[in-house]
């Protein structure tokens, strides 16, 4: 399915949000795919990187071969027509994931502090939070405490909240391994996280809507 999404608005309204991996040929074909509730394909993640002719021919190489493990990743979301929606950046040493729009501005900030994971706005004030504790599903708070949603890594299980995954899918199919050194995984090393908002047909904050695709690049 071809994604859909013209910009990160239409990945909002989606409502429950889940964010695929997907194992290409080789390293360089891995990717993340955003699907909506209602399973129609939003948008793909796209591999990049930035310098000149040598040094890419080099991370091409270091990619292919699974030596960039542990290395920052950097990943443009590409939605409808290959429309480039934003591109995101996740740091080893840092433990964070930034999301910038096409024009350079911050969409999304998440950052790991061992088992919580704090997610940050386009001002860089924080929206969310989340602490990793268990299998989950994990309760996606506000700074005031009010639960925003679920965030699930994996196969759909015992919830806080049932109601909340009646619409996922526990039949999703794993990809095959090509390089299994070369998959970043995320926060569980699984290859799917979803999030289900508290609130049906509500528009999320895009911070908030991306975190399935944050919980992904994080290190």
């Amino acid at each position: 399915m071809f994604p859909t999404a013209r910009s990160l608005d239409d990945i909002s309204r989606g409502g429950g949000i889940t964010a695929t991996f997907h194992a290409g040929g080789t390293a360089l074909g891995h990717h993340w795919q955003l699907s909506a509730q209602d399973g129609s394909t939003l948008a793909r993640t796209a591999r990049v990187h930035s310098g000149g002719k040598p040094a890419q021919m080099f991370w091409k190489f270091i990619t292919v071969t699974g030596l960039d493990a542990n290395n920052d990743i950097h990943v443009e979301l590409v939605g409808a027509d290959s429309l480039p929606l934003a591109r995101a950046s996740s740091s080893y040493s840092k433990e964070t994931v930034t999301v910038l729009d096409p024009a350079g501005l911050q969409v999304a900030r998440s950052k790991r502090d061992k088992r919580t994971l704090s997610i940050f706005g386009a001002d860089d004030g924080q929206v969310a939070e989340l602490t990793c504790e268990g299998d989950g599903p994990w309760q996606v708070l506000s700074p005031e405490g009010r639960v925003l949603g679920e965030l699930l890594a994996g196969e759909p299980g015992p919830s806080l909240a049932p109601e909340l995954w009646h619409w996922v899918d526990p039949q999703w199919a794993l990809n095959t391994a090509t390089y299994a050194r070369t998959m970043h995984l995320g926060l569980r090393r699984v290859k799917r996280y979803s999030l289900a908002p508290s609130t049906s047909g509500q528009a999320q904050p895009p911070a908030v809507t991306l975190l399935p695709l944050l919980a992904g690049l994080t290190y």
